[in-house]
């Protein structure tokens, strides 16, 4: 059984493995902590995220070894699911205590505190790791972001230049380190050395990539293609019965730093709606469907209460909330058979400037096109002809919130944004300013300051660098 149970779970079969497991449990005359936990490893995938965390919770009480594992495993369902960061803040304490060299658990802990805008809090766990690993690219990386916030660049040079003059450091470090000198040159206007900066640290990363998840531009076309071909037979769920009268979620998607941590931040500081950060459950949902799907009623029934119940547990108190996760634009076909009613906020920005931001930020990877400025144009290109498709079928419900419109005039924007989401004004809206709500993204810091324009045309500072992206895009370009 224990065979059978194992190699279900290595095949990837969830499902199946998850009742295996509960068969090798239930046949054993004394509880194991491995099969506990590996149990509650199975719920994760399955999204079951409380059933996994009182699975792991017996794999602790069975003493399984190395119990920082367990509690950093119940940290990430804690803070990156559920939300309570609080809680995920006691489970990273607990895993320290059980190994306070533990590099993991002090990362989550300073990503936390970064998400909660404790710059202090952060650094210290970052300094933490630093004296156990002190040329990690990681830790770095970080504190130059906290250094550029607090408009000490000239600081993050002096300790980045010293770190990498050393000798013996790995790839993956050099690469981070190339990335935060790249951000730190940039903001002392010293743009020739960032951008060969960025250069290294791209081509260190493509290097790192493992190969089957490099980007591909041919598959990147045909999905594209077959999400264009695809028309729903059903347009939802509007009309059905068992569907739970919640109100649909606001969907801010678009291009990877196109202004949509901003524009969540400005929505959600609305007094009817509840900021609800980036989710995995449309992309989740969409990962275990054909692409393109044509749902059946009973489908987009089950689909939609799963979504809704996911949401509701990790904000149990939320009537309308944001659900921001850019590369929902992908999924815009589904969303709609989801939620008819649904309001989609596009986010964009100047073409060029939002390229140079996705080639001067490190996503190891988890977004493989970002490595190179023509893999990039590419993808641009099928995002622009893929938004161009969802707009002839969804117009109506498609909110375009410009970026570089918003920083310059952000009442004007965000009053119209308001009213196609049918709230009414509230000058809160308008203003980042003594707002202390927790963001989980890249923009975690930028966004903590004043509104302003500083981003816009940032491209200009490089333009020499650009000149065949601009070639490339052509007439799809505002200059």
């Amino acid at each position: 059984m224990q065979r059978n149970a194992m190699q279900l779970m290595m095949a990837g079969q969830i499902r199946p493995a998850i009742q295996a497991f509960r068969d090798l449990i239930a046949a054993r005359p004394a509880p194991m902590a491995d099969d506990w936990y590996n149990l509650a490893y199975l719920l994760r995938c399955d999204r079951q995220f409380e059933a996994a965390l009182k699975h792991y919770d017996q794999a602790l009480a069975l003493g399984i070894p190395q119990p920082e594992d367990v509690y950093l495993n119940q940290a990430a369902i804690l803070s990156e699911h559920l939300h309570r960061q609080d809680a995920a803040v006691d489970a990273l304490a607990s895993a320290l205590k059980c190994n306070s060299h533990f590099v993991p658990a002090w990362f989550n802990l300073a990503t936390i505190h970064e998400d909660r805008g404790q710059a202090q809090e952060a650094r210290a766990a970052y300094r933490h790791i630093l004296d156990l690993y002190p040329v990690n690219g990681r830790a770095h990386a970080r504190l130059t972001a906290i250094d550029l916030y607090h408009d000490q660049a000239v600081d993050a040079l002096n300790r980045l230049t010293h770190v990498m003059a050393q000798s013996g450091l790995h790839a993956e470090d050099r690469a981070e380190l190339h990335f935060a000198s790249g951000l730190a040159l940039d903001a002392s206007q010293q743009f020739d050395e960032a951008f060969a900066h960025f250069q290294q640290g791209n081509q260190l990363a493509r290097q790192l990539i493992d190969p089957a998840l490099a980007y591909d531009r041919a598959a990147m076309d045909r999905m594209v293609d077959a999400l264009i071909a695809h028309v729903p037979e059903h347009s939802g769920a509007r009309q059905m019965e068992d569907v739970e009268d919640r109100n649909a979620p606001i969907f801010i998607c678009g291009l990877f730093r196109s202004g949509s941590t901003l524009a969540e931040r400005l929505i959600g500081r609305h007094s009817r709606v509840t900021a609800g950060g980036e989710h995995e459950s449309i992309p989740a949902i969409a990962g275990g469907l054909p692409s393109p799907a044509t749902l059946s009623s009973s489908q987009i029934v089950q689909l939609r209460n799963q979504y809704l119940n996911e949401i509701g547990a990790a904000f149990p108190d939320a009537s309308l909330i944001t659900d921001k996760r850019p590369d929902n634009f992908l999924h815009i076909g589904l969303i709609k058979q989801l939620f008819p009613d649904a309001k989609i906020i596009h986010t964009r920005r100047n073409l060029l400037d939002n390229i140079l931001s996705i080639y001067f930020l490190y996503f190891a990877d988890g977004i493989s096109y970002g490595f190179d400025l023509d893999d990039i144009v590419h993808y641009v290109r099928c995002y622009d002809r893929l938004m161009q498709h969802w707009r002839s079928l969804y117009g109506e419900d498609i909110i375009d919130l410009d970026y570089d419109a918003l920083v310059q005039d952000p009442e004007m924007v965000m009053r119209a944004v308001l009213s196609a989401l049918d709230l009414p004004w509230e000058e809160d809206c308008a203003r980042t300013s003594n707002d202390n709500a927790a963001v989980k993204t890249a923009s975690s810091w930028h966004v903590r300051k004043p509104l302003n324009d500083r981003s816009s045309g940032r491209w200009r500072n490089y333009a020499r660098q650009m000149d065949d992206v601009r070639r490339a895009l052509g007439d799809a370009i505002e200059a």
